[in-house]
């Protein structure tokens, strides 16, 4: 797949994850009974939607006429929902304390959950950044970081608050070397005390050999996000990250199946089976 262009702005293949994840919350919002609400998501997609359908990219001109798998928007919006969630929990206790969006791409969480007092940033590569600051400016509380998570001289900016801080990883560490979400989760557990790591794990099969070669094939020929965009980093359980660190405990875990919402269908009757609880879910750490 060719590299998608907006706004003459570069979009890699693996960052083109961003816009499916954005159509789906839009999508959902705008649909009968709702599971989230995202009205800036409807906006984005309002004004990019033209250039899309005149891609040369077959996921961008796909995504422009609104042909996503209900199944996707289904799951990106119970994860979003859920993700806001665990945000407003945080809030609840530190109502000025910091949130850290690795990843964001086209994310408005910031939107959502505001409650006049946090801050948030919104961290990403840069032409992602670059890309937001045209369809969704800073505000005072609300600003962006542009460089790779892996690029650790953003923690500098965020340490300078001294404040608890909640760092959220939704649907990113599997794109990211093993050691390197290592590194960094042992970095973070070291420099914020009173901080809560959010994250999205898949299990750690679907980094290696035939089922790797799977998630490949879904992600480059079904979904069309192009050659390089696969899996990286995973667990067997979430307990392993408390291995990097004494002070990184497990808070609590949550799966897809552990919804209650009526879109999930049919799925809600595999809630029970570990098989399908651990393909992909998320943990919540105390660093």
């Amino acid at each position: 797949m060719r590299d998608i262009k907006l706004f003459s702005k570069e979009i890699t293949n693996v960052s083109s994850t961003m816009l499916m994840t954005l159509y789906c919350r839009a999508l959902e919002s705008k649909s009968e009974r709702p599971i989230l609400k995202d009205p800036k998501s409807e906006e984005i997609v309002n004004v990019i939607n033209d250039e899309l359908r005149k891609s040369s990219s077959k996921l961008a001109r796909k995504l422009s006429f609104g042909k996503v798998r209900s199944e996707m928007r289904v799951h990106i919006a119970i994860r979003t929902k859920q993700y806001d969630k665990y945000a407003n929990e945080f809030l609840e206790e530190y109502p000025d304390g910091v949130i850290v969006n690795l990843g964001c791409g086209l994310d408005t969480r910031f939107h959502r959950i505001d409650n006049g007092q946090l801050t948030l940033y919104d961290l990403d590569l840069p032409e992602v950044i670059d890309l937001k600051r045209t369809l969704l400016p800073e505000e005072e509380r609300y600003k962006y970081l542009g460089c790779s998570v892996l690029d650790h001289n953003w923690i500098d900016v965020v340490k300078a608050h001294g404040k608890p801080v909640l760092f959220i990883a939704e649907g990113l560490f599997m794109y990211l070397p093993q050691v390197e979400v290592e590194n960094l989760v042992s970095k973070l557990s070291s420099l914020f005390k009173d901080s809560v790591l959010l994250c999205e794990i898949v299990n750690k099969k679907y980094t290696e050999g035939f089922y790797k070669k799977m998630v490949e094939f879904k992600m480059n020929k079904e979904q069309k996000f192009g050659d390089n965009v696969t899996y990286e980093f995973g667990l067997t359980n979430s307990y392993e990250l408390e291995k990097l660190s004494p002070t990184i405990k497990v808070m609590d875990e949550w799966a897809y199946l552990d919804s209650n919402e009526d879109k999930l269908g049919w799925l809600r009757l595999f809630k029970n089976i570990k098989a399908f609880r651990t393909t992909q879910w998320t943990a919540r750490y105390k660093l």
